[in-house]
């Protein structure tokens, strides 16, 4: 059986300590992947940037839930799922299906 660490608090598969805010997909301005990192801009425009921190793609935030952002590249036709609880960020074309893109190494 597992049980939550003393003074942690559980968020999907992620304990935190309960003095740290929870970071979850309504709140998250900024998702760090393997190989860059995915940050809010303002209001709902979001940037890619990679590991030099350069500028490489911009994307319009659709909809967020508890768990996931929802961006879109409506010039590349590109989809992006921000998915916090799986730690991964999932990409599609057009509406194919999504594929894993980065593994999330960090949320803020």
């Amino acid at each position: 059986m597992n049980t939550i660490p003393e003074n942690c608090a559980f968020f999907g598969t992620i304990y935190f300590p309960v003095d740290t805010a929870v970071v979850t997909g309504k709140n998250v301005k900024v998702v760090r992947v393997d190989g860059g990192t995915y940050r809010q801009a303002k209001n709902k425009d979001w940037i890619e940037q990679n590991e030099q921190g350069e500028n490489i793609a911009s994307f319009q935030e659709i909809n967020r839930d508890d768990w996931s952002v929802y961006l879109q590249d409506n010039s590349r036709n590109i989809n992006i799922q921000l998915n916090l609880p799986s730690r991964k960020v999932m990409s599609s074309v057009g509406s194919d299906p999504k594929v894993p893109l980065h593994s999330i190494i960090k949320v803020s």
